[in-house]
């Protein structure tokens, strides 16, 4: 059935134990939140005169106060698919309850999948109770057929809201400092006020702006947040004659009424989950929240009285908003899920089928499941065939996400599994050390680096004051609940954990993690020596393929290959070169590497131009991905080489004979010749021709050096015949002999006539302009001054002589006086350059 009822109406806390009634077996709830969970279990067993744990009892991560006889149980929502890989069936349950389904989490819609799926096989007699304050019925109940659906109005008293957007900017600290102030003191509101905000950095911030404010109106300000201890947590429920000032996250949109609050402060933010899409590891980033979420928030103030609601946004904000949020089983990173959902129905007695096949309310992209698989099959928790090996089910087994439980898995395999939890808990957390901050330090591990830093803090609390701008003290603690209570879990002593770990073996663990994230550094050299421009990262080459940086806050300055543990993705105005930047890394050896073994491990043998040298190699490789491990030189199949040198010659054309200029040439003389009525067969270079010349260029050669020892002219006479050589060299020669046996060259170019130039010297006593073509093709000659600039183009040697050269003979004397300047040009002899003036003919 669906129950949708408005906030305060009961559905959390009346619900559950009232199906106790109706049911034999257990019922299982499942709340969104930890805080939810426990607060939700610890009212409902008080209200039934027994301890929590006895008849209703809670589970959450790291926490199970139930025992044998508990037969209401609130849980996290994540718990639903571990239960069911050891009880697939759910036996002894008879009831699913999913509370605030509008949020719509991957695990919420999991579970929906999973029950109804039990519902349609072997569990017809299971029933599922889906409650939320704002849902979308119909959505529903179209995918569950005939259901039964209770809207509940519940007893939501007036509620007053006003919205104060904030055009300038201002911080959001000052903000709610305001808006706390003046809801303080508005008559409409006597009661506590609950603020929410996106985080604890908020709520900090929020806590100093009005510390001085709520003690000099004897006000209590306390914290709500899932970190928030018990006693902390029970002085915000507990009834107070003092007014409170709640500053929240998320978490109060769906706990227990909180007692005596007629006042809500919605910032409009929360820390909404998602997943770094270089990872896969969950994200909290801040984002606005949905209509749905912002009226959970604000009923809150109207749950025993009339309430005041301030929303620090617009009305045409509120609008603008998705009616509900987008589910995350279509923004987040499935594998886990794929595992645990997997390993269930390859337990069930049903037939086989795979994630894509269950009744889903939203089935999750196909795309996103291959890549869940995908990473999965390179862990080793999945076969070719898509199977949950031995290992993954050990992986399974922790609450971690994939990556991180096979990183344990891998410690526990050397020898070092506490250090390995603790390594993986540290990751899992966001790492000990501020994104962007640095210790200073070099190492092969940034990951190492912060391990021994957590043992520094864990000896001597106090050392913490001399990294304070590099550590947050809520992460430090973070990390310490997480790992403390997985060594719990797994039977590990605390203080095993903080042994330290050799290097090889945490490269190892955080391989076995991270397999496709390899990169090879391109720049490790320069970045070690500090010679890098501008300070810039170190470049990386990944795998997979595509490229990236290595932050100039890594600790890992000198190594040939990484694995890539945390890393930032530009997903917008950047190339595939610098669209990644790699933050956290672990260096990691070349053998590693290769005794990683997997699909990514593998051996091939080439026959590529290595462009650095400039030359053919045949080689064997050992590849990890696209990265080259190993190679040594074996013999080469000559006919191969040559097809390589081909292509590079081809794609460096023209390389090393520097310039194409002779093709061109060639192309206008045998046009030259033809226009004359020459016959001959002269090979063509272009299209088709252009790759027989290439080919007979490489022909017996491997390296651009061997190709360099001749000419492009040279390489073209030797494929022209005897007949067509000889018809090129007499009639359209590439020089002809002028003046004082000095030979000048012939320029042929499309669409001009053959010309020559050379120094007006040259040509004294030359009456007749030269000719090629057997005398059919006159040059045009370009005459050149001692400068070597053209001081008169012509055609007809004779006419210049006699008509221009007086005019030219006049400037080029004055000019350039130590010249030979004869009077009678057609007379006079050539000179050699750098002679002096004969003064007898002067």
């Amino acid at each position: 059935m669906i129950v949708e009822a408005f906030p305060g109406s009961g559905k959390t806390t009346r619900v559950p134990p009232a199906l106790l009634r109706h049911f034999s077996g257990r019922i299982i709830v499942l709340e969104p939140r930890r805080i939810a969970a426990r607060l939700a279990a610890e009212w409902v067993a008080g209200e039934t005169g027994e301890k929590c744990g006895q008849t209703v009892g809670y589970q959450v991560r790291f926490e199970d106060v139930s025992s044998p006889v508990t037969r209401l149980k609130y849980i996290t929502e994540g718990i639903l698919l571990r239960y069911m890989c050891s009880s697939p069936a759910l036996n002894g349950v008879d009831c699913v309850v999913l509370d605030e389904f509008h949020e719509r989490h991957l695990h919420t819609d999991a579970a929906f999948a999973m029950v109804r799926h039990l519902q349609m096989t072997s569990r017809p007699d299971l029933r599922l109770v889906i409650m939320s304050a704002t849902i979308d019925a119909e959505q529903i109940r179209s995918r569950l057929g005939e259901t039964k659906v209770f809207s509940l109005e519940g007893r939501l008293h007036p509620l007053t809201v006003r919205y104060v957007p904030d055009p300038g900017g201002r911080p959001l600290k000052s903000r709610v400092s305001q808006a706390v102030k003046e809801m303080f003191a508005d008559e409409r509101c006597a009661g506590h006020i609950l603020v929410f905000l996106p985080g604890y950095g908020e709520i900090r911030a929020c806590m100093e702006a009005l510390g001085e404010f709520a003690e000099r109106h004897g006000a209590l300000l306390l914290e709500l947040r899932s970190e928030t201890p018990a006693d902390g947590q029970k002085k915000v429920f507990t009834p107070s004659e003092k007014r409170k000032i709640i500053l929240s996250t998320n978490v109060a949109e769906t706990s227990v009424t909180i007692s005596g609050v007629t006042g809500v402060i919605d910032s409009g933010l929360a820390r909404i989950a998602g997943f770094a899409h270089w990872s896969g590891l969950p994200t909290l980033d801040v984002r606005p929240v949905s209509q749905a979420s912002c009226t959970q928030r604000a009923g809150r103030a109207g749950r025993e009285m009339p309430g005041l609601v301030t929303r620090l946004y617009s009305e045409y904000d509120f609008q603008s908003r998705p009616h509900f949020e987008r589910p995350e089983i279509s923004r987040s990173d499935l594998s886990e899920m794929v595992l645990g959902m997997t390993l269930i129905l390859e337990a069930g007695r049903g037939p086989a089928l795979q994630v894509r096949d269950l009744p889903w309310l939203q089935e999750p992209p196909p795309s996103m499941v291959e890549s869940a698989s995908e990473l999965l099959r390179m862990l080793g928790a999945f076969d070719r065939k898509g199977s949950v090996t031995s290992l993954g089910r050990r992986v399974s087994s922790y609450p971690l996400h994939p990556r991180l439980a096979r990183m344990v898995e891998e410690g526990r395999r050397i020898g070092c599994e506490a250090q390995s939890l603790l390594a993986a808990t540290m990751v899992s957390e966001g790492m000990l050390i501020k994104k962007g901050a640095s210790l200073g330090e070099k190492s092969d591990s940034d990951i190492g680096l912060q391990l021994e830093l957590f043992r520094e803090l864990e000896r001597s609390p106090r050392s913490l004051e001399r990294h304070a701008s590099a550590v947050e003290r809520a992460t430090l603690r973070r990390i310490e609940r997480a790992a403390q209570s997985l060594c719990r879990q797994r039977g590990i002593g605390w203080q095993d954990a903080l042994l330290p770990i050799g290097d090889d073996d945490l490269a190892a663990v955080v391989l076995s993690g991270f397999p496709d994230r390899v990169a090879q550094v391109r720049s490790s050299e320069r970045r070690q020596s500090g010679s890098l421009p501008g300070g810039s990262a170190a470049e990386l080459i990944f795998c997979l393929g595509g490229g990236g940086t290595l932050a100039r806050t890594s600790a890992v300055t000198d190594s040939t290959f990484i694995a890539a543990v945390m890393a930032d993705e530009k997903t917008s105005g950047a190339d595939a070169a610098t669209a990644i930047s790699v933050y956290a890394a672990q260096s990691v050896s070349a053998e590693l590497l290769a005794l990683a073994g997997g699909a990514l491990v593998r051996e091939e043998s080439a026959c590529y131009f290595d462009e650095a040298a400039g030359r053919v190699r045949n080689v064997e490789r050992l590849l990890y991905g696209r990265l080259v491990l190993e190679e040594r030189s074996i013999p080469a199949d000559s006919l191969a080489c040559e097809e390589v040198l081909t292509e590079a010659l081809r794609s460096a054309w023209p390389g090393p004979l520097k310039s194409a200029e002779a093709m061109a040439q060639y192309g206008s003389r045998v046009r030259l010749l033809k226009e004359i009525g020459v016959d001959c067969d002269f090979p063509d270079l272009e299209g088709e021709g252009f790759d027989s010349l290439i080919h007979h260029i490489c022909r017996g050669r491997r390296s651009f050096d061997e190709i360099a020892v001749s000419s492009l002219e040279e390489y073209i006479e030797s494929m022209q015949s005897p007949q067509a050589r000889n018809a090129l060299k007499s009639l359209a020669p590439l020089t002809i002999q002028i003046g004082c046996n000095r030979k000048a060259r012939v320029h042929y170019e499309e669409g001009k006539k053959p010309w020559v130039a050379s120094r007006l010297q040259d040509f004294f006593g030359v009456m007749e302009t030269p000719r090629i073509g057997g005398g059919k093709v006159p040059l045009v000659v370009h005459l050149c001054g001692p400068g070597g600039q053209v001081v008169q183009v012509t055609s007809d040697l004779g006419s210049f002589w006699r008509n221009a050269y007086p005019s030219v003979k006049k400037e080029m004397s004055r000019r350039y006086p130590k010249h030979y300047w004869p009077d009678d040009p057609a007379k006079a002899e050539p000179r050699m350059p750098g002679r002096g003036v004969n003064r007898r003919q002067k």
